[in-house]
């Protein structure tokens, strides 16, 4: 199967899943049953201590990705889950749900932990990405200002 930028192979052993890069050291994996993907994981696809030690450079240009948008966009499609069903499954109203996947509401600790538990990977992940995305929203807003500001110096 070719997807266009995404990194789709198969994993060695039994049984036979397959793993589609989303971001980072993050892919999902899953198996085929049926003609039907199961068992859909979002799982960090290397140890954290074979990763790189590096700064992360963001384009200044883009913003990054709302973690709404990779769960409307990836994981929920690959779970084959409806918003009323991940919101029951995670304790949630559905309206809940339907703001943080429209992008119109952050993800806070308490969602982290939901979100984290829901799909395996824990809350960081989406604390990480929903910092980067305020960082870069209040870097737009305040450009100026801050600009503006000079640095304190020792005397």
């Amino acid at each position: 199967m070719n997807l266009p930028g995404f990194d789709f192979h198969a994993l060695r052993g039994k049984p036979k899943r397959y793993s589609v890069h989303v971001n980072g050291p993050w892919c999902i994996t899953f198996e085929w049953e049926d003609d039907q993907p199961v068992r859909v994981d979002l799982e960090r696809y290397h140890r954290e201590e074979d990763m790189p030690k590096y700064a992360v450079r963001r384009p200044l240009r883009r913003c990054p990705t709302h973690p709404g948008a990779l769960l409307r966009e990836d994981i929920l499609p690959a779970l084959r889950l409806s918003i009323a069903d991940a919101a029951e499954r995670m304790h949630i109203s559905r309206q809940t749900l339907h703001r943080i996947l429209a992008e119109r509401a952050a993800v806070t600790p308490d969602m982290a932990l939901r979100l984290g538990k829901f799909c395996g990977n824990g809350p960081a992940l989406w604390l990480g990405m929903q910092q980067a995305y305020d960082l870069w929203q209040a870097e737009e807003r305040l450009r100026a200002e801050i600009k503006s500001i000079e640095t304190a110096r020792a005397a």
